[in-house]
């Protein structure tokens, strides 16, 4: 056999001998980095499977900010039934709020400083909270676009400067479209005969 040589003097051919040698080295280097980056992968079946059988609870809604209750909206007339639920009597402001609803119906609300609008509230109810307690409606749509679906959670203790957390489990229906979130209250006064209804202090939105 011929070998020609190559132009640095080298022979483009090695001795058998460490011809198998590379190749093993080299066959063993590839199963080495093969099984590294399965081991570091898993089963990709499972990868997929797991994927595909997502367990955890997906964010339906995550917010920020809430605006308080503002003319139109105040009392019972005009605007004052929004999705379904009635406004304060009074104008509320609020320093922050923010909060989740997940796909599971875990809704969890942080709201701080809501409370009565000093800039039209005179003292001393100006700038305070009066009611003991809030509460939170989940608003949505489901297989009616006209009519609401509106869950409501219990109440949550709130402070006088209008500190409140508010967090519980509601049973969101499927599907469910255009979420939004109320905090409210039930009145403090009753007329004979009346029925309490939550009043909203605050929604989802920019103040």
């Amino acid at each position: 056999m011929t070998i020609e040589p190559q132009s640095n003097g080298f022979t483009s051919e090695l001795p058998p001998l460490l011809t198998s040698r590379r190749g093993l080295l080299q066959r063993a280097g590839l199963v080495a980095v093969s099984g590294v980056a399965l081991g570091a992968l898993g089963n990709p079946l499972t990868v997929f499977a797991d994927e595909d059988s997502n367990d955890h609870d997906l964010t339906v809604l995550r917010f920020s900010s809430m605006a308080g209750i503002q003319a139109p909206f105040l009392g019972d007339a005009g605007l004052a039934q929004f999705r379904g639920v009635n406004g304060g009597t009074g104008p509320w402001v609020l320093r922050s709020a923010r909060g989740s609803l997940s796909s599971g119906g875990t809704l969890s609300i942080r709201v701080r400083g809501l409370v009565l609008d000093p800039a039209t509230v005179p003292a001393p109810m100006g700038g305070t909270n009066p009611v003991p307690s809030f509460m939170a409606i989940v608003s949505g749509f489901s297989k009616d676009p006209v009519n609401p679906v509106n869950l409501t959670t219990g109440l949550f203790p709130a402070t006088n400067a209008g500190n409140s957390d508010i967090e519980e489990d509601v049973q969101l229906p499927h599907p469910f479209f255009a979420p939004i979130v109320f905090v409210t209250s039930l009145p403090i006064a009753v007329t004979p005969g009346g029925t309490p209804a939550p009043r909203w202090f605050a929604v989802t939105g920019l103040q």
